[in-house]
C-alpha cells in the first residue's frame, strides 16, 4: 500500500515538474502533499526530497522544509543516485529512527531529481494485523470448544445406545429371552 501511495505521489511530482520545471513553489508542495497519509496510522507522513541537495522540499513539519533529510535510507539513496550507482526507483524498506522501527516506501521521480517518501511506525502498521490475529485465535478456540462439546455429547449418546444394543444381543446370545420385550421393541423402533 505504501509503495502504491508513493507511486501515485510520483505522478503528482511529474505533473508539477511539467508545469514549473525546477522552480516548484512551496505552496504547490503543500497544496498537493499535505493530505497524503495512511488513514488510521497516526505516524504516517510524506516528504519530498531534492536528490541533488538532499534537502526536504516538503515535510508535514514546516521547520524541516529546506533541511537535509535525516533518514539514513533516503540519504543513502540520494548519495547513490548522485554517484551514478544502481538503485531501485520504487522500494519499501524497514529501518530504525530514534529507536523506533519504521517502514518507508519511496519512489524516485523526474529523471532522478526527486524522491517521494512515505513512512510510518512499524508498530502502527502491525497493530491492525495483531488485532486480527487475536480475534482469529479467539474465534478458533471458541469454535473448537463448541465442536468438541458437540462431539462429546453426540458420542456419549451414541455409545449409550450401542451399550443397550450390545446388552440385548448378549442376552439373546445367552438365550435369555424373557423380560426384555420392552427394551427390544424400543431398540427396534429407533432409527
Amino acid at each position: 500500500y505504501l509503495k502504491g501511495l508513493t507511486t501515485s505521489s510520483r505522478d503528482i511530482v511529474e505533473t508539477l515538474y511539467e508545469k514549473y520545471s525546477d522552480n516548484i513553489p512551496d505552496n504547490e508542495w503543500k497544496k498537493y502533499f499535505s493530505d497524503i497519509k495512511v488513514e488510521e496510522l497516526p505516524s504516517s507522513s510524506v516528504c519530498v526530497v531534492d536528490v541533488k541537495t538532499t534537502n526536504m522540499l516538503y515535510h508535514k513539519t514546516a521547520e524541516k522544509i529546506g533541511q537535509p533529510v535525516s533518514n539514513e535510507v533516503i540519504l543513502g539513496l540520494c548519495n547513490d543516485i548522485n554517484a551514478g550507482k544502481n538503485f531501485e526507483k520504487d522500494a519499501y524498506v524497514e529501518y530504525k529512527f530514534d529507536g523506533e522501527k519504521k517502514i518507508v516506501a519511496y519512489s524516485v521521480a523526474v529523471s532522478d531529481k526527486y524522491v517521494i517518501v512515505i513512512s510510518a511506525d512499524k508498530k502502527d502498521i502491525t497493530s491492525c494485523v495483531n488485532i486480527i490475529i487475536v480475534k482469529s485465535v479467539a474465534f478458533s478456540l471458541i469454535s473448537m470448544f463448541i465442536i468438541l462439546g458437540a462431539a462429546v455429547f453426540i458420542s456419549t449418546k451414541v455409545m449409550k445406545q450401542l451399550d443397550e444394543v450390545t446388552e440385548v444381543v448378549q442376552q439373546l446370545g445367552r438365550l435369555e429371552l424373557n423380560g426384555n420385550d420392552e427394551k427390544v421393541e424400543e431398540l427396534c423402533n429407533r432409527k
